[in-house]
This record gives C-alpha cells, structure tokens and sequence, in this order.
C-alpha cells in the first residue's frame, strides 16, 4: 500500500539555524508579503502626524478659515488605512507564528510515532521540548513580519 501525500512529512534537517531556515523557508512567500505589509504599517503611522501637520498649516495659513471639513477626512483616512494594515499585519504575523510551529510539531510527532524510526526514548520529554522549540521558532516567523 503506498502513503498518500498527506501522509509523507518533509525532514527537517539537524541544527538550529538549519531548522529555523528550513522552517521559514517554507513560508518564504509570507515572510516578504508580511515584511511588505510591516513596512507599510509602519509608513500609515507615520503619515498621521505629517498628516495632522499639514491640516494644522492649512487652518494657520488660511487664517483659520481653511477647508477643515476636508482634512477632517484625510487625517481620518490615513487612520482608517493604517488600522486595516495593521489587522492585516497581525494576521499574517500570527498565520506565520502558527503554520511555522505546525510544521515542527508534525515533524516531530511523526517521527516519535513512526514505526520504523527506532526507539525513542522518553517521547513525551521529546515531544514536550519539541513544542517548546516549535512555539519559539513560530515566534522568529512571526518577528520577520512584525520586526519589518
């Protein structure tokens, strides 16, 4: 009976740079859209004072009669804009985190489970520092999006 794709787990290679390349290589289209999204997150917060700014010199130049209403929308807009990158941002920070985790975790548990794996010793100590490792490797994934 052959294994169905579901089934066969990709091998992680030994070491731990290794690993944390290998697992974020395999979120590498995530990593730079979450890097991209980061960045633009971080440009909608820097464009709210420059906007605010600029209402601020538009009602001074004007003598306070400028067009409020209308830098009303705009300073409100780029809020708008950069809370919706931001949600954005966090979702793929934390889709990273999850996926990145998922992977080590099922790596691991197959092949504490594999009958063909030999014996290992004191699996539930193994799959313990395994989640452990996971859940901070999952973080490095979630950094490169956040830390961007």
């Amino acid at each position: 009976m052959a294994e169905s794709p579901e089934h066969t787990i990709d091998v992680p290679p030994a070491g731990a740079f290794a690993l944390i390349r290998w697992a974020l290589g395999a979120e590498r289209r995530w990593v730079g859209v979450g890097a991209v999204v980061g960045t633009l997150w971080m440009a909608s917060l820097a464009a709210v004072p420059v906007a605010v700014g600029a209402a601020i010199d538009n009602a001074v130049d004007r003598g306070g009669s400028g067009d409020v209403t209308r830098w009303a929308v705009i300073v409100a807009g780029v809020i708008v804009l950069g809370a919706l990158v931001g949600v954005a941002r966090h979702f793929i920070a934390v889709g990273l985190w999850v996926r990145t985790r998922w992977r080590i975790e099922r790596c691991v548990t197959a092949r504490v489970l594999d009958e063909r794996g030999g014996d290992v010793d004191d699996a539930g100590r193994l799959l313990a520092l395994a989640t452990t490792d996971a859940g901070r490797i999952g973080t490095v994934a979630d950094l490169m999006c956040r830390g961007t």
